[in-house]
């Protein structure tokens, strides 16, 4: 018994349509693995920002410190900006 004309033009449109599928969904896994990739991007931006944030607070404090303490607070201060240095260089390389 021969295929009819109208059955294979359904069985090449169904052919055609499952290729398509096919494509789509390897655009979708494609955009979600960049979706990921930005999101990692964003958290670690994030806690970044944090570090940074944090880092100008005590900046501002040091800073503060050297006002009221005039040079005797210098030393004190670079003491406390090189471990800031640290800190945020540490902070980075976690990040």
């Amino acid at each position: 018994m021969a295929a009819q004309p109208h059955e294979l033009t359904i069985v090449a449109a169904l052919c055609s349509a499952i290729k398509e599928r096919n494509a789509l969904l390897e655009v979708i896994k494609s955009k979600d693995l960049l979706l990921e990739a930005y999101k990692v991007q964003a958290s670690q931006k994030m806690t970044e920002k944090t570090l940074c944030e944090r880092a100008q607070k005590k900046l501002e404090k040091y800073e503060e410190i050297l006002r009221d303490n005039g040079l005797e607070g210098v030393e004190e201060v670079i003491a406390k900006l090189e471990y800031l240095g640290e800190m945020v260089k540490s902070g980075a390389e976690e990040a």
